[in-house]
C-alpha cells in the first residue's frame, strides 16, 4: 500500500493493490481504511462494488492520489488552488477530444425506437433495478405518451 511517503511514487499497481470488494458489506458503501504507519500512513478502499463499481473506485483512488501528491509538493498550499483532475482523467478527456465526432444523423429519436421495435421488440430497452421494459413495450408507453401530448395541446 502506498504510504505518504511514496504518493508522488503511487502507480497503477499500488491503486489496484488498495481495492478491496466486499460482497457483504456493512453500513458504508465506501471505507477508506487510513492507518498510521511509522511517520507515514497506509490507506485501504473497502468497498461495495454492487453500488460503486470497480472502475470507479479505481477513478476515485487515483483522484486521492493526485491530490494528496499535489498537497505534498507544495508548502501552504490553500484548497482553492488544488488542481484536481488526475493524470489519468485528463488523458481519457483528450482521447475523448481527439476523436472525430460521429456523424449527423438526420432521423428523430422517436423514429429509431419504433425501428428498433419492429426489428428487435423482445429485446431489452431499458434495465433498472425493479425490472425491464422491452422495445415493443416501450413503443406502446411512448405512444400513448405522445398521444396525450398531442390531446394536451403540447
Amino acid at each position: 500500500m502506498p504510504t505518504v511517503d511514496r504518493l508522488c511514487e503511487t502507480t497503477e499497481d499500488d491503486v489496484e493493490d488498495n481495492l478491496e470488494n466486499h460482497d457483504t458489506f456493512g453500513t458504508y458503501p465506501v471505507t477508506l481504511v487510513i492507518e498510521p504507519a511509522g511517520n507515514s500512513v497506509s490507506v485501504q478502499a473497502v468497498y461495495d462494488h454492487h453500488i460503486v463499481p470497480d472502475c470507479q473506485m479505481k477513478r476515485l483512488l487515483q483522484q486521492r492520489s493526485h491530490i494528496m501528491k499535489w498537497v505534498n509538493r507544495r508548502d501552504n498550499a490553500r484548497v482553492g488552488d488544488i488542481v484536481g483532475l488526475c493524470p489519468q482523467d485528463q488523458a481519457q478527456l483528450q482521447m475523448w477530444n481527439s476523436q472525430r465526432a460521429p456523424e449527423n444523423i438526420q432521423r428523430c429519436v422517436h423514429d429509431l425506437f419504433s425501428e428498433l421495435s419492429r426489428s428487435q421488440p423482445d429485446a431489452t430497452a431499458v434495465r433498472s433495478w425493479d425490472g425491464e421494459l422491452f422495445y415493443s413495450e416501450l413503443e406502446v408507453l411512448s405512444n400513448g405518451f405522445a398521444v396525450q401530448l398531442m390531446e394536451d395541446g403540447y
